[in-house]
Order: C-alpha cells, then structure tokens, then sequence
C-alpha cells in the first residue's frame, strides 16, 4: 500500500479535525431526491461504482509520527435503505446522520443511505472534508445517476475513472 503525504488543504482540515477529535466538524452532508421511487439494489450498486471510479472517495488516512493518506481497494457496501412516513421524520434523522462523526483512523470517509418517502427515493450522503468539497456532490450526484440508468439500461456501468493520486503527486 502506498502511501501519500496530504496536501495543504487536507492538513488544515486535519487540524482541525485533531483539535475537535470525536465531532462532526469536517462533515459534509448532502441529500439528493429523485422524482420517483428507485430500484434500491440498482441504485446501491450505482453508489459502489460511483465509489469504485472514484479514489479520492477511498482515501484513508492514519499517523504515524505525520498524517498519511492512502488509497483503499475495499469499498463499504453496506448502504441502509431507510423508508420514512413523512418529510418531517426524514429530516430529523438527516440532522442525526449529519452529525454523527466519521471515523478518521484507516476507515471509509464516507457514509451513504439511502431513502425512500412519500412515494421518491434520495440518498443521504456524508463526506469527510479530507476527501470531499462541495463541488464533489455535484459530481458525485451527475455519476451516480450516469451509474444508475447505465445499469438499469445496459446492466454495467461507464464511468470514467478519476485519480486523485494525480493531484497529490502535481501539489508535491
């Protein structure tokens, strides 16, 4: 496994993470709803390749002496399907879900469910800032949709895949 120093922006955020340990200050969270309900099982595997063409979202970090940050083969497939009677109980666990914290040592930096109410499927998304911005969720929500209709239509998945390895080796 090789591993990689972080970059500025990742260590700023890293200190800040040190300096909050166990709270949820470097959580981003989204939510994407859809106008109808999905196929759960096409919409969790659309979320795995949306992961697996993505390194950046495997980024795993550890300390030894300085932070490291790696890229993981492993990717958490076990993404809940949550159903909610209504908005009002659906955002009260989003609230919860946004403010429980990542694990930070050797573990996924993400956390996706997804969920189904008043008739639409969405999923609630949490991103560690180590690996993630906010343009991510633009990103991530076009490809999981490309995922999506590429499997229900073709049955595999034609996303390109992105390196964020490439920008660690350009910043050093």
């Amino acid at each position: 496994m090789k591993q990689f120093h972080l970059t500025t922006p990742q260590k700023n955020i890293w200190n800040l993470q040190k300096y909050y340990e166990n709270t949820a200050i470097t959580n981003l969270c989204g939510a994407i709803f859809y106008k109808e309900r999905r196929d759960d099982e096409l919409l969790r595997r659309a979320i795995c390749c949306f992961i697996q063409k993505q390194s950046g979202i495997r980024l795993r970090f550890m300390e030894d002496g300085e932070p490291v940050q790696y890229v993981s083969d492993e990717i958490d497939e076990n993404i809940p399907v949550m159903e909610f009677s209504s908005m009002e109980e659906l955002n009260c666990f989003a609230e919860e879900f946004a403010r429980e914290p990542l694990e930070v040592w050797d573990a996924p930096m993400y956390r996706f469910v997804i969920i189904c109410a008043e008739g639409r499927s969405g999923l609630l998304v949490v991103l560690s800032h180590l690996i993630a911005d906010a343009w991510t969720f633009g990103l991530m929500a076009n490809q999981i949709e490309a995922a999506y209709y590429g499997l229900k239509d073709t049955g595999t998945s034609t996303l390109l895949e992105a390196d964020y390895r490439n920008y660690i080796d350009f910043e050093h």
